[in-house]
């Protein structure tokens, strides 16, 4: 079962320096959150280490991308699940709650995402006869990576 203490958020940052606060401010406190700064930028990962009590950023040298930058972080992931953010994402208050919340609904699963407000921007795709009976559910073909929650337990 999901809970604030065995979920991490990992985000993969290249000189985001202009969004990455407010992707920041908008998780909870109580989270331990990694930053994977693909800029190398060593002032940025002082200020985001300096201004957030829960938050270990780690610098590549090369901009390995989002991709490999994500491998990155979840090898640094002690925690069951991991929560992968792009910088630029700013969560709504209750988020990380229902998200935790609707993990004790299902049994087993491999990734969960919240849905994006602006339904211009899904952040999944589905096709035809994957619907369910719970309207708060959507089975999917796939989901797109800027918001994802990954149960680590499923994969190792």
């Amino acid at each position: 079962m999901i809970s604030k203490k065995n979920l991490t958020v990992i985000i993969v940052s290249f000189a985001s320096n202009d969004v990455i606060f407010n992707c920041i401010d908008s998780i909870d406190e109580d989270l331990n959150i990694i930053v994977i700064e693909n800029s190398n930028n060593l002032k940025l990962k002082k200020k985001l280490e300096h201004t957030y009590k829960n938050v270990r950023c780690y610098l590549n040298s090369l901009n390995s991308g989002m991709g490999a930058g994500n491998n990155f972080g979840l090898s640094k992931t002690y925690t069951e699940y991991a929560l992968i953010l792009n910088p630029d994402v700013i969560l709504e208050n209750s988020t990380i709650s229902e998200l935790i919340n609707f993990s004790k609904e299902i049994d087993n699963f491999s990734i969960l995402a919240p849905i994006h407000s602006n339904k211009d921007y899904p952040n999944y795709k589905t096709t035809k006869g994957l619907e369910n009976n719970n309207p708060d559910f959507l089975n999917v073909i796939s989901v797109d990576g800027y918001a994802m929650l990954l149960n680590l337990k499923r994969i190792k």
